[in-house]
């Protein structure tokens, strides 16, 4: 009788130590998870605070953070758009950001320099010429070059012009 109690307990340790070191995984993850959704929100409000999106929250996107941060907009999407058409069809809890005059003109100006052979768009997983398309779903790689030494000390597209 002693043996099976002894197993039983040897059996409900380990259990417990399974379900401790699955539910350690499982927070790691998740905090890694978390740290990557966060370095993806940081990396789209600087690019579009550098190209000065229009948004439909009515502040830049610094404010926006600090006070989602603080829960008091409510928001927490945070995507891109082509137009304010587009914008208009999502609800009042997601932070939309389509692009404005500024940020054509930035594109405008890469694509000079790119056609000039100032700026190799390819290595940036770009295609010449930009569009509007890019500004919006290639913003990743956009802000990649924006921040890349092709554009030697400037280092964020609000000083291309």
């Amino acid at each position: 009788m002693k043996k099976k109690v002894k197993v039983l307990i040897t059996c409900f340790v380990i259990f417990i130590g399974i379900f401790v070191i699955y539910f350690m995984v499982d927070q790691h993850n998740t905090r890694l998870e978390n740290e990557r959704l966060a370095d993806i929100r940081w990396r789209q409000g600087n690019y579009s605070q550098d190209l000065r999106f229009h948004n439909n929250i009515n502040r830049s996107w610094v404010s926006y953070v600090y006070i989602s941060i603080e829960n008091r907009l409510g928001q927490d999407k945070f995507i891109f758009v082509l137009s304010v058409e587009d914008a208009l069809s999502y609800p009042d809890d997601v932070a939309v950001f389509w692009p404005s005059l500024f940020s054509h003109l930035v594109m405008n100006e890469i694509n000079e320099l790119a056609s000039a052979g100032l700026i190799d768009l390819e290595e940036f997983s770009l295609n010449y010429p930009l569009t509007t398309y890019d500004l919006v779903y290639n913003w990743d790689n956009l802000l990649d070059l924006l921040w890349s030494p092709y554009l030697g000390p400037i280092q964020n597209g609000s000083q291309l012009l």
